[in-house]
């Protein structure tokens, strides 16, 4: 078989031209397609500060801050600012005392493109400013004795459009293009002209194919390098000071020896949690254990306060272990971030192994088993959650939480007392481990939600009703002896919490619109509702939803599969909860559920397991189904389906009631002529 042929170089081509388009600007969000670029230095650190009035006036909402530090020589200072029209910029230099040295100003777009130049003579002082000095060609800006906020307008007649070219939207497309294709050439040149190459592949790609499980693990390692290489490849780091969190500095650099003041705009992710509470616990932990204590008890904050009664120290975490030995090291927390998501994209691919195996089973080709699972393991890493819980705890809460219900499988599946001990045995682990993943509210309502949704699965199982008897048995035992040795976690936790005050003493309950329901597969389409486009709730992917979706239109085809049927039932009660059909008045009067409030994100991660599992059944139909006519049946239904949630996603944003009985006396979201603004880059997704 010849493989350099020009269909494959073809080919090639066309897999480089795509693999691309992430790392697009195209693909990016326009607001880092342009930038106002500032060349400056500052005797002092501090904030340097960017307000855009594209008609509206000046308001938070429109603002572009960059962290500096202090330099004798000028240095880059990159401000966003999304495509517009602007009137005018409010431009802070510094936002304290200090004296700043402008070498240059002016707006770029991609590539570095200046669109405008901004002179030294366009800049009008406002406040805090002393007259202005030029020396060597830098322009002095010495903020007035005991200033804190010096301000220059600069005012644009006619108003400055900031818009982007073709040029723009693909700037670095071919260069990065080359940098996919040629590997795939030489690869290709290699399969034609090494056979031992070519053989060893195809060796490979048989034995996985006879190894699901291992083929599983294979992807979800694979998967996960591709989701996190900056971190493993360019040194970044989950737990990074740059992150945007205020550490031992009230300012940018955060911490002793650091020398960047730049921070990444996490749009609105909690990265306050790890950073100011888990990885300090972490190293207090540390300091216990090297005492030849155990951690109960956090000296180091409010004269002392409960560590293990606080819920959320992570004790009991297998790989919390390796974090507490190596003293809360970065390297160590990404260590455990990446292998937590390796888990997850495992755990889910394994489930999905298990829920299509026995219709696979009679094809012809053992890949008919692999592609579903492959699927959802090689998405599970790219999940919209992993932007909104950037590296909180709940990272961990539900890169663990897959591995109980596959226990429950197991068990479910199981043929023999030793394999019915083992899937006891592993649940036992699983729920310990989710227990103690850092949160309290994410942790136990996937610990009791997932445990719902795997006794579903037995209850539902076609198993004798004395074996599935005998099964809950087994799973009822194991359960006591899960509560017995997690006591000390859990009843501190609630002892505590008893005697505690917290922020969410008061019973709330917060849900999604259901008309947003297409946030859910996709976070980018909840953004418009927050301020910024900011981080709004947790979300799975649209590879996950196109499988979904063909679950959903071959539903009628899937009763027989009765784990399937289990984990759709299971899957409302969370998808009741978050998204409003049960009513905030039943759901605050329910005993620690009323305490969670965030109930829209925390069952959202409930469903973000359910429906990965469930559309791997999806893509396993699509598999059988899509080259006969049934198929474009099905795709016909999955499209209408998909039109129905972006119909309502755009009603939502621009549908204003008619006031009946007249003004402020028919309830709307939107007054007249009001829509939620979307930017292009959302529609263009």
């Amino acid at each position: 078989m010849k493989f350099l042929t020009f269909p494959a170089l073809l080919a090639a081509a066309l897999l480089s031209a795509i693999a691309v388009i992430p790392f697009l600007p195209a693909a990016k969000s326009q607001t880092s397609l342009f930038a106002v670029e500032a060349r400056l230095a500052s005797s002092v650190p501090g904030q340097v500060v960017l307000y855009f009035d594209s008609g509206t006036g000046f308001n938070e909402g429109a603002v572009a801050r960059v962290n500096i530090t202090k330099t004798t020589e000028p240095t880059l200072v990159r401000l966003p600012i999304p495509p517009g029209s602007y009137r005018a910029f409010r431009f802070d230099p510094i936002d304290r005392e200090g004296t700043v040295r402008l070498q240059s100003l002016q707006v770029v777009g991609a590539g570095g493109r200046v669109i405008r130049a901004l002179p030294f003579s366009a800049l009008q002082i406002v406040q805090h400013i002393q007259p202005l000095q030029q020396r060597d060609g830098l322009l002095e800006i010495a903020v007035t004795p005991g200033g804190n906020d010096p301000q220059f307008f600069l005012n644009f007649s006619p108003p400055l459009v900031v818009d982007a070219s073709f040029a723009d939207l693909t700037h670095g497309w071919l260069s990065r293009a080359a940098i996919v294709f040629f590997p795939l050439l030489a690869l290709l040149f290699l399969l034609d002209r090494v056979a031992a190459v070519r053989t060893a592949l195809t060796s490979a790609a048989r034995s996985l194919a006879q190894r699901p499980a291992r083929a599983v693990t294979v992807v979800a390692a694979f998967a996960v390098v591709a989701s996190a290489y900056p971190v493993i490849f360019l040194g970044k780091s989950y737990v990074s000071p740059n992150l945007g969190t205020i550490l031992l500095y009230d300012n940018y650099p955060a911490l002793p020896g650091y020398q960047s003041g730049e921070t990444v705009d996490v749009k609105g992710s909690d990265v306050g949690a790890v950073m100011w509470s888990h990885l300090p616990l972490s190293m207090v932990q540390h300091r216990a254990y090297a005492q030849g204590e155990l951690p109960l008890w956090n000296r180091y904050n409010s004269g002392g306060t409960p560590l293990i009664g606080q819920g959320q120290s992570m004790f009991g975490d297998p790989l919390h272990l390796f974090v507490v030995a190596a003293n809360g090291a970065a390297w160590a927390w990404d260590v455990k971030y990446l292998l937590a998501k390796w888990l997850f994209a495992t755990a889910l691919g394994l489930i999905v192994l298990r829920l299509t195996r026995p219709i696979a089973a009679s094809a012809s080709e053992p890949i008919a088993t692999l592609l579903p699972a492959l699927l959802v393991t090689l998405a599970a890493p790219f999940l919209g959650f992993f932007l909104y819980r950037l590296n909180h705890p709940a990272f961990f809460s539900l890169c663990y939480a897959p591995w109980a219900l596959y226990c429950w499988i197991r068990v479910t599946d199981a043929t023999s007392r030793r394999a019915t001990a083992l899937g006891c045995a592993g649940l036992i682990l699983a729920n310990a481990a989710l227990m103690n993943s850092g949160t309290a509210k994410e942790a136990y309502m996937l610990l009791l939600s997932l445990n719902f949704s795997g006794a579903l699965v037995l209850l539902f199982s076609a198993a004798p009703w004395r074996e599935r008897l005998a099964k809950f048995a087994a799973l009822a035992w194991a359960g006591v002896l899960f509560v017995l040795l997690t006591a000390p976690i859990w009843a501190t936790f609630l002892n505590t919490l008893k005697n505690a005050y917290t922020g969410y003493n008061a019973p709330t309950a917060f849900q999604v619109q259901p008309s947003l329901l297409l946030g859910a597969f996709d976070e980018l389409f909840y953004r418009p509702i927050m301020a910024e486009e900011r981080l709004f709730n947790p979300s799975v992917n649209f590879a996950i939803l196109l499988g979904l979706l063909y679950f959903l239109v071959t539903l009628r085809h899937h009763f027989t599969n009765r784990t399937a049927v289990a984990l759709a039932l299971s899957s409302l009660v969370p998808l009741a909860i978050a998204f409003g059909l049960l009513p905030w008045a039943w759901l605050v009067k329910v005993p620690f559920l009323s305490n969670v409030a965030h109930l829209d994100n925390t069952f959202t991660c409930v469903l973000i397991v359910l429906w990965s599992v469930l559309a791997g059944v999806g893509f396993s139909a699509a598999f059988r189904r899509l080259g006969t006519p049934e198929g474009r049946a099905d795709l016909i239904s999955a499209g209408l389906l998909l039109f129905a949630l972006v119909f309502t996603w755009i009603g939502y944003r621009q549908a204003v009631h008619r006031s009946v009985y007249g003004t402020n006396l028919t309830f709307t979201a939107l007054k007249d002529g009001e829509v939620i603004p979307v930017s292009p880059f959302v529609w263009a997704t």
